[in-house]
């Protein structure tokens, strides 16, 4: 069983990742009326992957009676109905605004029918999860590992919530995944590499660590023709869209946001001024904190300048993304550290380099991820859904 399981094809593996979000989607759908009585037709049972908050009205015509104040997902489904006039029922329009990609792919598909927009929102999702977990089993099928890896990037808990609140995740790691995937078929490509780093930081900012990675990658090679490639197909872009945004709202999207903490992991006690529930903060010691230690130690020759090389160009690249990831994570705001949904989103890249990572040195790591994604995803699953304990 195990030696079938090891030599399953990535085709196969996106296949039962299809069936695991499909089970998945249909639980949700069936709980739905149970803890939302308002949603009881199927297509209202949709609106419960968007999660909108209790001042929220679903076409102007539905109001949703919820003492809670709902989530990202009402963002993307308003700037989908209304991506030219998008000021009206957002709380920080540069913000949600620079994060324009998804709800535009949402509202190409939906063909500009408002009806279509949530069943579209939940199926780009669906799809990108998909193809990311087939690119990443070809992957590790180029990088001699097993394809049957890429399972623990759909368990994760900050993809899984991603698809379930209707988030921009999904379809950013999808183009983060393509520019990794042709970055190893096809390394010279590099404006093709930079323009799929373009997509993804305009679907979501974590795409802007997997840029900075890249850059850090041929800054120590010393490759100064890459540097300038991906400095004008990414960065330049990227920029001008930001100084856009300045134009339209008076605030760029990036300093929108909360602001970082100046200490390593000071938001996870700072946090404690919002009071969060206890098994939530242990959720995200278990999800980012015991990783990063575990991280901090296994590299301890790296930091020595002792580190040997992982495997020639690739292996360097990953590293270099690897030190972005870590500390993007370590100076988080402290909103960041009060539910899992927040924290386990913004270490999806982390995880997901974790299983590219060679598995001579980071095999249990790479277990222990594995383990922690799915307890935390049931968890997930078991406290917001069947006990219908959703925390927002």
């Amino acid at each position: 069983m195990l030696n079938y399981v090891i030599r399953l094809k990535p085709g196969k593996v996106a296949l039962l990742v299809a069936g695991l979000y499909l089970a998945i989607t249909l639980l949700v759908l069936w709980r739905t009326p149970a803890l939302q009585p308002q949603l009881h037709s199927l297509p209202d049972r949709l609106f419960a992957f968007i999660h909108p908050g209790s001042n929220w009205d679903i076409n102007g015509a539905r109001p949703i009676n919820l003492e809670k104040i709902g989530y990202d997902g009402q963002f993307f489904y308003d700037l989908a109905l209304n991506p030219l006039h998008p000021a009206t029922q957002l709380d920080k329009p540069s913000y949600r605004v620079a994060r324009l990609l998804y709800p535009l792919v949402v509202r190409l598909l939906s063909l500009g029918q408002a009806e279509l927009v949530p069943l579209m929102l939940l199926l780009v999702n669906f799809g990108s999860i998909v193809a990311t977990i087939f690119l990443l089993g070809n992957i590790l099928t180029r990088l001699g590992r097993a394809p049957i890896w890429a399972f623990g990037y759909a368990l994760w808990p900050g993809t899984l919530c991603a698809y379930l609140y209707d988030l921009s995740e999904p379809l950013c790691f999808l183009f983060i995944t393509l520019a990794l995937w042709l970055f190893l078929v096809r390394p010279s490509a590099v404006w093709r590499i930079a323009v799929l780093l373009l997509l993804a930081s305009l679907t979501k900012e974590l795409g802007l660590l997997f840029g900075v990675g890249g850059l850090l990658y041929y800054l120590s090679r010393k490759e100064w023709a890459n540097v300038v490639k991906l400095g004008l197909g990414w960065l330049l872009p990227y920029a001008l869209w930001q100084g856009l945004l300045r134009l339209w709202f008076g605030q760029d999207g990036l300093s929108a946001g909360h602001p970082f903490n100046f200490f390593p992991l000071s938001g996870l006690w700072g946090a404690e001024s919002y009071h969060p529930p206890f098994e939530e903060r242990f959720a995200i010691v278990l999800a980012t904190t015991v990783p990063l230690l575990w991280l901090g130690w296994r590299l301890r020759p790296f930091w020595n300048r002792k580190f040997v090389r992982l495997s020639a160009t690739y292996g360097d690249l990953l590293l270099s993304i690897l030190v972005c990831q870590v500390a993007f994570l370590l100076f988080l705001p402290t909103a960041s550290y009060i539910y899992l949904v927040d924290h386990a989103r913004n270490a999806t890249g982390l995880i997901l380099v974790i299983y590219l990572l060679p598995i001579t040195l980071f095999k249990r790591l790479q277990i222990y991820s594995l383990l922690a994604s799915l307890f935390l995803s049931v968890w997930v699953l078991v406290v917001y859904y069947v006990s219908g304990n959703a925390f927002i």
